[in-house]
């Protein structure tokens, strides 16, 4: 079991106005990390650049009040918005971390982001809104790293949170979240958060198996 990633992202509340895939409004990270020794040193970049790729179709896909269990080839994405302070957490982990554990740290996580970020910051900030990162919280770093074991997660799951409340939907495949078959594959190909190789390995591996690995 893997935990790869985990991220907090703005969504602004404009995103799904437009109809199309063209809108240019899009989620911003404001904080995250992730954890990519099991890959080869040249292959991190490239993960890296899917991971903030994908973080950033989840939120902005993710109806805000809904919490999402979203499945690509053999690694698993978890993502929760919430209404209130227009903020998404997503979880990047391999196919057997438990669902479970994995939901009770999206709202542990934006929980504690909001304690120590107020909305009022990252909007009275137009500079943290304007490119990603901008804002650090270690707390998301220990949780990365203590919660690659799930079984240290007892004490999570105790936590009285308002999971039943949230809207779950769970098995989403990722190209279900689109309205056109295409849609996701021009989605990466007008991407800033991707390379042209990792462009280009994408689309070589649609056309081989009709499938990509998102992490290589």
């Amino acid at each position: 079991m893997k935990l790869l990633a985990i991220n907090v992202l703005y969504r602004p509340n404009d995103i799904g106005s437009s109809s199309g895939s063209s809108s240019t409004t899009k989620s911003i990270i404001l904080s995250g990390y992730d954890d990519l020794s099991s890959f080869g040193f040249f292959q991190r970049s490239t993960v890296r650049e899917y991971i903030v790729f994908i973080s950033r179709v989840l939120s902005d896909k993710n109806p805000p009040g809904t919490r999402q269990q979203v499945i690509k080839d053999e690694y698993t994405c978890y993502v929760q918005t919430r209404i209130d302070s227009q903020l998404s957490a997503v979880i990047v982990c391999d196919a057997e971390y438990p669902s479970r554990v994995a939901f009770s740290l999206l709202y542990k996580v934006l929980t504690e982001f909001e304690k120590k970020y107020p909305k009022s910051v990252y909007l009275n900030s137009p500079s943290i809104l304007q490119s990603d990162y901008q804002l650090q919280l270690e707390t998301i770093n220990d949780y990365l790293v203590k919660y690659q074991d799930p079984n240290q997660a007892d004490e999570l799951l105790k936590i009285k949170t308002d999971l039943e409340e949230t809207k779950t939907i769970m098995n989403q495949v990722l190209e279900k979240m689109f309205e056109r078959e295409d849609d996701l594959k021009n989605l990466v190909g007008m991407s800033e958060d991707l390379s042209m190789s990792s462009r280009a390995f994408y689309t070589a591996a649609q056309g081989e198996n009709g499938g990509c690995c998102l992490l290589m």
